[in-house]
């Protein structure tokens, strides 16, 4: 797992520690989605990219960048799954979650 936000990682370890799976967990690493380099070309069989992650960069260079690092960190023919926020649903959530705004 990948994370840039430190207390993020601790969230993560508190809850793969709580559901026992340890085991199936290699690392907890910090780091930012449009750098990669840790990871070798086609190293993953699959990539899950979650959590919106890409609408955080607001640099369209940045965004590029963070779609080649996982599509070269995934092997060939490998899945890869990316969330992204719509606009729409952005809008929607500060509707709902600060609705006296």
């Amino acid at each position: 797992m990948l994370d840039l936000v430190p207390e993020m990682l601790k969230i993560a370890k508190r809850e793969i520690k709580r559901a026992k799976v340890q085991t199936r967990v290699k690392q907890l690493l910090g780091g930012s989605i449009d750098d990669l380099s840790m990871f070798g070309d086609q190293t993953f069989d699959a990539v899950l990219c979650l959590g919106g992650p890409l609408n955080h960069l607001l640099n369209v260079k940045q965004r590029v960048k963070a779609a080649s690092e996982l599509a070269r960190a995934a092997k060939k023919g490998a899945p890869i799954f990316v969330s992204v926020i719509s606009r729409i649903g952005l809008l929607e959530s500060i509707v709902v979650e600060f609705p006296h705004e």
